[in-house]
């Protein structure tokens, strides 16, 4: 049986203040809490060894204090070009949730391995099946798709989990057993 190792950028706090859910929610709206991602894993016929959330260090070190210290260079350089410029402030939108908001927010480090079907009295599954529920079968709804196959009613805001995918897509995270 074979292991795999995951980083994810998860929600580290139940209800993220609304700025950092709204970033969030336009830049990565997949991502989702560190249970659903456990759920997640599991569903796929893996199961999990253990997770732990990266330090603030990680993110920080050797990523955004060198990034950070380039912007202004950056801004100047590409003073004409709106679309270098628009890149050089979304980041720097980015490093100022992750300043503001880095306590809501992180990634966790998953190790999972193929579960074992006969002691967990589970089938594996194969790549074309999806796993289901006591409910019956899982959403249709794809990755992005929330928990049981249910949408906010008319009116309600999704959480960033339930909002539309916009300009990226995200592979199926994690990847169905073959």
């Amino acid at each position: 049986r074979g292991y795999m190792a995951i980083t994810e950028l998860t929600w580290l706090v139940p209800n993220p203040p609304p700025e950092v859910a709204d970033f969030f929610g336009s830049e990565y709206p997949a991502m989702t809490d560190v249970a659903a991602n456990l759920a997640t894993i599991e569903e796929r016929g893996y199961e999990v060894v253990g997770h732990f959330t990266l330090p603030s260090a990680a993110w920080w070190d050797h990523y955004y204090t060198p990034l950070e210290a380039k912007l202004p260079a950056l801004r100047e350089k590409y003073a004409g070009d709106d679309e270098a410029l628009e890149l050089v402030e979304m980041t720097a939108r980015e490093i100022d949730m992750r300043h503001r908001f880095g306590d809501s927010y992180g990634y966790e480090f998953f190790v999972a391995r193929v579960a074992d079907p006969e002691a967990s009295g589970r089938q594996a599954l194969t790549a074309d099946e999806t796993p289901e529920s006591d409910e019956g079968p899982a959403s249709s709804g794809g990755p992005d798709a929330p928990a049981g196959g249910e949408t906010p009613a008319e009116g309600e805001t999704p959480t960033p989990a339930e909002a539309e995918p916009q300009a990226r897509q995200t592979p199926e995270f994690p990847p169905p057993l073959d």
